[in-house]
């Protein structure tokens, strides 16, 4: 008689979407703001300059905090397969 036994081994694996983290955004490009222009005219380009900032930095935050949330994900996964 002839017994033959296998033991496959299978890589447990998370899913593919909870591998990686979003992307940095793109940087600012900013204009160069000419201060010899009016007050006002001034002052929107400074605004304008101003909320490009607020808006690389709330993007930059977002990937953050995707990254941070996928790595905490990826933790408890592995921890649960001990």
């Amino acid at each position: 008689m002839l017994i033959l036994t296998g033991c496959a081994t299978s890589q447990i694996r998370p899913p593919s979407e909870r591998l990686s983290c979003k992307g940095e955004p793109e940087g600012v490009g900013f204009p160069k703001v000419d201060w010899s222009g009016d007050v006002t005219a001034i002052r929107s380009m400074v605004n304008a300059r101003e909320m490009a900032t607020v808006t690389y930095m709330m993007a930059l935050r977002e990937a953050g905090q995707d990254c941070r949330s996928q790595l905490g994900w990826n933790r408890d996964y592995w921890q649960g397969q001990r």
